[in-house]
């Protein structure tokens, strides 16, 4: 992803410009001379970076925060901006790793942790961390860790027989990958090996970059090349949300072509409670039953009105 600055000399991201594009309302933004300006909606900003969308492309790139003028400087610190990278970037994601453990959070650094791995009077010890009292979440990854090193080691048994033919003598570890974030505020450390191919492309353009700067302790460098992960991460599942969404809508004419399904629209009410608005829910169903089910499930806290068939 480029940097954006001054905005005079803009660099085009080689991404081609989808209708998945994480971008809300565009504005115009300002350099800190007044000269330069460009069309573009916020996605992501930190301390000191700001990750923007261009208008004309879709090109993401980034701006220094001190490079912007004094207006847009304000605007960064008001609850709309706020509220405009958080709906583009900030929104949970759910990643299925390759071992099929399905976590849902948001990712918001890379993290290299190094592990020392024990075994003491018949317990497991993780960083002097008894592994029982670890999340549940880390007791699946850690031995994954153990046997991506070239160990047969899968799960907590075979971790615990591995520690043991190591007669006490701690085992040592690096693990480098991605901090998520879960909805609870609760961060853990994912090495990229639990990723897919796919997922990895995405995630791992930004690492040497924040290793090297990590080593020079460059923490402003280091921020930025996580604010970028977070961004590229966000718009790969919306892309992937998206082509989901396309094949599911194709599959489900072919059904309504071939006469097993029909298009219903369900009218739904907020129920006692709900301060939402009233619903116009479309989706495919064989009835107007199924068709209500299907709506009432995805959206709780309503109650179901008219149902109409919207296809021939």
């Amino acid at each position: 992803m480029p940097r954006f600055a001054p905005l005079a000399t803009l660099v085009v991201l080689s991404l081609a410009a989808t209708s998945t594009a994480l971008a809300g309302k565009v504005r115009t933004w300002t350099d800190s001379t007044g000269r330069y300006t460009v069309e573009a909606a916020l996605i992501a900003f930190d301390e000191h970076h700001i990750v923007i969308e261009r208008e004309s492309d879709k090109a993401l790139g980034t701006v220094d925060i001190d490079k912007l003028s004094e207006a847009d400087q304000q605007y960064l610190a008001s609850k709309e901006a706020i509220d405009e990278a958080d709906q583009a970037s900030g929104q949970l994601q759910k990643w299925t790793l390759s071992n099929g453990l399905q976590i849902t959070g948001r990712l918001v650094d890379f993290g290299r942790k190094e592990m020392v791995l024990r075994r003491s009077r018949g317990n497991i010890y993780v960083n002097d961390r008894m592994f029982d009292n670890l999340p549940e979440v880390y007791q699946k990854i850690i031995p994954l860790v153990v046997g991506n090193a070239g160990n047969k080691v899968t799960d907590k048994r075979t971790l615990t027989s591995w520690l043991a033919s190591r007669k006490g003598e701690p085992q040592e570890f690096t693990v480098d990958g991605v901090v998520l974030q879960l909805e609870n505020g609760d961060e853990y450390g994912l090495p990229f090996f639990l990723f897919s191919k796919e997922d990895r492309n995405v995630l791992e353009p930004g690492w040497e970059a924040w290793l090297a700067a990590n080593t020079d302790q460059d923490f402003d460098e280091q921020q930025e090349e996580a604010l970028k992960m977070q961004v590229e991460a966000a718009r790969y599942r919306q892309e992937q949300a998206y082509d989901r969404h396309i094949a599911e809508l194709q599959l489900g004419m072919q059904a309504v072509d071939a006469g097993v399904t029909s298009v219903w629209e369900v009218t739904l009410y907020p129920a006692a409670g709900n301060n939402g608005p009233p619903l116009w829910v479309t989706g495919f169903a064989r009835d107007s039953r199924q068709a209500t089910q299907m709506a009432l499930t995805q959206h709780p806290g309503y109650v179901a009105g008219p149902v109409r068939r919207v296809s021939r």
